[in-house]
């Protein structure tokens, strides 16, 4: 159901919750209990600390790997020179090791993970961000620190503390932060412009990905930066807007320059002038995202629907649970879950 790749070695995890290795294996990193080059899958180790664990997700670092169980624990084994395993030692692992519960995650559910060159980042369920492993670019959030070994806490500044992170991407000796809102940003090295901020000077603090250049109603919604590049890759999702021909029912001031109404912008609002569509953010409610929104005064004739999908081919419609003018769309938990709004003019 995944697969993830590092600097000699490749993992695929499964929908039974096992994860199988396959590459070099010098430090212990396939995590089979031995130190054995395969040219074919073996299983991860679990015995031990997997022990009755089923593992959702998995993130290859160079040479080290973290995994994310159904419990939201975490596992690492692998190289450790610079603490990455996160286990408070430095010693490489051929086997997992209990990396939760520890340093800054101590008493943490954890929500995503995600291993770079000789780091590891962790979201938690209630929003905390840790960070352990190698420090030299001041990546893992503490300027002037040494390498940690055990979890620290990273500390969003005063402009970024009120948004909601959503996905941790570590890479070489830099990271990048998804939020909620669909904006990205970095911290860490920078000599290569990989942080995206216009400059080349590192970062200990996170800073916002400089949008200029980009189309003002885009939203992040994937970004990567894998474990030995100091370059990133993502995908802005740009609001589809779809006219429909004016009626009865449209206000001659909602009408757009061109005799039409765009539908998203009339269904929710914004203004018909910018011809971009303000369309609700799903927020975090009680560790769930939920679409909720109010239907503006005056707009009649839409009908609002929302759908999730694990594998954006079949898709499964979400229940209204709102009432009067307000519309609720509660979106299943899950792994990876794609959810989609639409407003639909009625017939």
């Amino acid at each position: 159901v995944g697969i993830s790749a590092g600097a000699y070695q490749s993992f695929a995890w499964c929908a039974d919750g096992s994860a199988m290795a396959w590459g070099y294996n010098d430090e212990g990193e396939l995590g089979d209990g031995t130190q054995t080059t395969s040219p074919v899958p073996v299983a991860v180790n679990h015995s031990g600390a997997l022990s009755g664990k089923k593992i959702v997700s998995l993130s290859a670092g160079q040479y080290h790997a973290l995994a994310l169980c159904m419990d939201a624990t975490v596992v690492s084994w692998g190289y450790n020179r610079y603490g990455q395993l996160g286990n408070q030692s430095n010693t490489a692992s051929s086997v997992p090791g209990i990396v939760s519960g520890k340093g800054a995650l101590s008493g943490k559910k954890v929500d995503r993970i995600s291993a770079g060159k000789s780091h590891s980042m962790a979201l938690c369920q209630d929003g905390v961000i840790a960070a352990w492993g190698r420090n030299q670019s001041d990546q893992l959030g503490a300027p002037g620190s040494a390498d940690s070994n055990l979890p620290l806490l990273v500390s969003l500044p005063a402009g970024l503390s009120n948004k909601t992170p959503r996905a941790p991407i570590a890479g070489d000796s830099h990271n990048l932060l998804g939020f909620l809102d669909g904006s990205l940003a970095a911290w860490g090295r920078n000599t290569n412009g990989q942080l995206g901020n216009g400059g080349t000077l590192n970062r200990s603090d996170a800073a916002l990905v400089d949008t200029t250049g980009l189309d003002p109603a885009g939203r992040f919604m994937f970004a990567a930066g894998g474990c030995g590049t100091s370059h990133n890759l993502a995908v802005l999702g740009l609001p589809q807007t779809t006219a429909i021909a004016s009626s009865s029912q449209v206000s001659e001031n909602s009408m757009t320059p061109g005799g039409s109404t765009d539908l998203l912008v009339y269904a929710f609002g914004s203004g018909p002038q910018s011809g971009i569509a303000r369309i609700p953010q799903p927020l975090m409610e009680n560790r769930q995202h939920v679409f909720r929104f109010t239907e503006p005064a005056g707009v009649s004739g839409v009908d609002y629907r929302a759908e999730w999908s694990e594998n954006l081919v079949s898709w499964i419609e979400i229940p209204d649970t709102g009432s009067g003018g307000e519309h609720v769309f509660v979106i299943p938990d899950g792994p990876r879950v794609f959810a989609r709004l639409k407003a639909v003019r009625d017939k």
